[in-house]
C-alpha cells in the first residue's frame, strides 16, 4: 500500500483529550512506533531510544539520526506499544478494563538514511524503516497520513501534538506513551538561537517548535512524530496528518529553547520515490 491511503490514515479516537504532559490512552495513536536497539559492540540489547511513526503497511518514519547510530544498531519495530514494560497492554477503570491486542514486534528489513543528511548539522534529518514483512492493521495499529508537497505552513501560534516515551518532566523515562501539546513559533527565534555551526536546515525544511515549562520533547522521542488534526471539507472528515519529526532540541522543556523538527511535507517526494522503489524490487 502506497502513502497515504485517506481511507485508513490518521483516523481520530472518539473523544480525543490533548493536554500537556499526560499520558496517552491505550490506541490513541495507533501509528506510534518503539524502535528496538541492540549494541553494535557486544549485540547486547538496550532500551528504546527512538520513536517513529508507521505511514503505510510496511514502512515507519523516523529521524535519520535514529538509523545511523554510531554505537547502537535498530533492530526491530514494535507496533501496538503504549505501556514498554507491559505485553499486552491494559488499562483499568471504574467498571471494567481495557486491554489491547499483543504488541507486534517486527525485525527491520533495512533502514533508508536521506542521503544528504549531515551528522553535524543534522540537516535532512529524516529516514523511512522497511519492516520485514508487511502489517495488517487493526483498532491498535494504523498508519499516519502523510501531508503532500504542497501542504499549507502552519502559522505561528499553532499547537501541535508530540508522542513519546522520552524524559518526563522528572528526567526519567515513561512507560507508558505521554502526549504533550507545543506550540508552533516563528523561525527568527530559533535563528537567534542556533548559529554557528548549529546552523539551521534551508527554511522551507524546518519547523520551529517553542519549548515550555514541563512540556516539549525530551531525549528519546527523536524520530518521533509532530502531529495535528485536520478537517478534510471535502470528505467531511478530520484526520491525524503528520507535520514534523523531532530532530534535535537545545535543553528540554525550557522556556525561550526551540526545538527543531523536519518538515514532512518538504520530503514528501523523497518519501514517496523511496517507497515506490523498494517496493517494486
Amino acid at each position: 500500500m502506497f502513502f497515504s491511503d485517506y481511507s485508513v490514515c490518521g483516523i481520530v479516537k472518539e473523544q480525543a483529550r490533548i493536554w500537556g504532559g499526560e499520558i496517552a490512552e491505550i490506541g490513541e495513536f495507533p501509528w506510534m512506533a518503539a524502535i528496538e536497539y541492540k549494541n553494535r559492540h557486544d549485540n547486547r540489547e538496550v532500551d528504546i531510544i527512538c520513536g517513529g511513526s508507521l505511514i503505510n503497511d510496511e514502512f515507519v518514519l523516523s529521524s535519520a539520526v535514529c538509523v545511523l547510530n554510531v554505537e547502537f544498531q535498530a533492530t526491530a519495530v514494535r507496533l501496538g506499544e503504549w505501556d514498554l514494560t507491559t505485553d499486552p497492554d491494559c488499562e483499568e477503570f471504574v467498571a471494567n478494563k481495557l486491554c489491547a491486542d499483543p504488541v507486534e514486534k517486527i525485525p527491520i528489513k533495512e533502514a533508508i538514511a536521506h542521503p544528504f543528511f549531515s551528522r553535524g548539522t543534522k540537516h535532512h534529518d529524516i529516514a523511512l524503516i522497511r519492516l520485514e514483512r508487511k502489517i495488517q492493521f487493526t483498532e491498535y495499529i494504523r498508519p499516519i497520513c502523510v501531508p503532500p508537497l504542497d501542504w499549507p505552513d502552519l502559522e505561528v501560534g499553532t499547537r501541535s501534538i508530540v508522542v513519546g516515551w522520552g524524559l518526563t518532566e522528572d528526567s526519567i523515562k515513561s512507560n507508558n506513551l505521554m502526549k504533550v501539546d507545543v506550540p508552533i513559533v516563528s523561525q527568527d527565534i530559533c535563528n537567534r538561537v542556533y548559529t554557528g555551526p548549529r546552523s539551521l536546515p534551508h527554511k522551507l525544511r524546518y519547523l520551529c517548535v517553542e519549548g515550555e515549562l514541563g512540556k516539549g520533547s525530551c531525549l528519546g522521542d527523536s524520530g518521533g512524530p509532530l502531529m495535528r488534526i485536520y478537517e478534510d471539507n471535502e470528505t467531511q472528515s478530520i484526520k491525524w496528518y503528520q507535520d514534523g519529526i523531532v530532530s534535535s532540541g537545545f535543553g528540554c522543556a525550557r522556556a525561550g529553547y526551540p526545538a527543531i523538527y523536519t518538515k514532512v511535507s518538504a520530503y514528501s517526494d523523497w518519501i514517496s520515490n523511496v517507497i515506490i522503489e523498494y517496493e517494486t524490487r
